[in-house]
């Protein structure tokens, strides 16, 4: 049995959350001097926590300052801190931007342009999120090498489509073995999922590509699922 393994990742919305209703946290303006001094995490946390304000938990916020300004406002006050986080190097505020910029949601408007950029400064930097949208969109390309190099980043640091994308590259290519190793370690990443058909529908990718092997390649797959670990970022 191939064993579960979870990834833990920071949650910047969270802790804003936290810093909102909580007294003993940091206010707005230890903030504001700390992201003013080029604190890129404190320049993420206010962007989160003025885009908390602007949504249904404005109730949590405490600080009357949030409280005086329209959801407008506070929307684009985030963005602001948000994006001096991204260009002080903070990779989860590039998402949030790359994220937003390519939908045109949560007050700004659609710019691929810009959301490229900041996807890709965010995969450079390590976020497995932005290192599988890069991949997913360069599939198409005439490069497909470019396409696996960022899913295997992304599935190095732990992202289960990732594994997924990778096995269907491999099984396009008759790698069985490696598919299969890929679909093994994504069951370990979704353990837990919500879903019941995500589970059942990978239960089934596996069993299709156990069938293609041998049973001492499909127990090396499954040694090897179960030794893997994801890279430290």
């Amino acid at each position: 049995m191939v064993e579960a393994v979870s990834v833990s990742l920071p949650s910047p919305v969270r802790e804003a959350l936290d810093a909102a209703h909580d007294p003993g946290r940091p206010g707005l303006g230890v903030l504001a001097q700390l992201a003013s001094k080029g604190d890129a995490s404190a320049a993420h946390l206010l962007g989160c926590l003025y885009h908390l304000a602007a949504g249904e938990a404005l109730e949590m916020v405490a600080d009357d300052p949030l409280r005086e300004m329209t959801g407008a406002e506070l929307l684009q006050r985030g963005w602001a801190w948000k994006e001096d986080a991204a260009e002080s190097g903070n990779s989860e505020a590039m998402v949030d931007l790359y994220k937003a910029l390519a939908f045109g949601s949560g007050g700004l408007a659609q710019d691929t342009s810009r959301a490229l950029s900041w996807c890709r400064r965010a995969a450079q930097a390590g976020e497995p999120e932005a290192c599988f949208d890069l991949g997913i969109a360069a599939m198409g390309s005439d490069d497909g090498g470019e396409s696996e190099a960022w899913l295997s980043r992304a599935a190095d640091r732990g992202h289960c489509k990732a594994h997924l994308a990778l096995a269907l590259l491999a099984d396009a290519r008759d790698g069985a073995s490696e598919a299969l190793r890929h679909v093994l370690i994504a069951q370990r990443l979704s353990e837990g999922e919500p879903s019941e058909e995500w589970r059942a529908n990978l239960g089934e990718v596996r069993r299709i590509l156990s069938d293609a092997l041998l049973p001492g390649e499909v127990a090396e797959c499954v040694a090897d699922a179960g030794a893997w670990r994801p890279a430290l970022v």
